[in-house]
């Protein structure tokens, strides 16, 4: 099931950069040792989606739930992005490839990354140098192998990244 994380440190903020392009891949060593320190903070948040599906499901409990959980982070990145300010983006982590059909995959400031290329960010940044190792071992068990995906956002202030081009690549 995909999920949106959305995090914000109560670190002091960058200072406001007027017309340069903002790389948040160059932030991303700094943020390392955050993202160690996170641990397993997760936000459920209540979405349209899954309270009806919820109601649905109450009257009758073999409601499939289908891609419900793509829907509801679908209609929540997209309440982020209307809600959030300019220099916001929301970051939407996923695994299922349904959710790049999705109309949150086509809105420009919004950035898409499976956990493919999760992992893969992750080994770049020394959080978890075995994230490589554990997507080939998972491919060797798999017809189609995992590829990574990483749509960053696009838009004309800020170049969110999380995986280096050759990196995408190579898999």
């Amino acid at each position: 099931m995909p999920a949106f994380y959305g995090y914000r440190p109560a670190a002091p903020r960058m200072p406001e950069r007027k017309k340069e392009i903002v790389d948040v891949a160059v932030i991303l060593a700094d943020a390392s040792p955050m993202l160690k320190r996170m641990g397993n903070q997760i936000q459920i948040i209540e979405t349209l989606t899954g309270l009806g599906f919820q109601a649905k499901r109450a009257r009758d409990a073999k409601t499939p739930s289908g891609s419900v959980g793509e829907l509801a982070v679908n209609e929540y990145a997209i309440t982020l992005t209307r809600s959030g300010g300019p220099r916001f983006v929301p970051l939407v982590f996923y695994e299922d490839p349904d959710m790049e059909k999705l109309p949150v995959a086509q809105l420009a400031n919004v950035h898409m990354l499976n956990t493919t290329a999760f992992l893969t960010a992750l080994a770049e940044a020394g959080v978890l140098p075995e994230g490589k190792q554990l997507i080939d071992e998972i491919n060797a068990l798999r017809k189609t192998p995992m590829r990574p995906v990483d749509e960053p956002a696009r838009t004309k202030t800020i170049r969110s990244t999380w995986i280096r081009k050759a990196s995408t690549d190579a898999h």
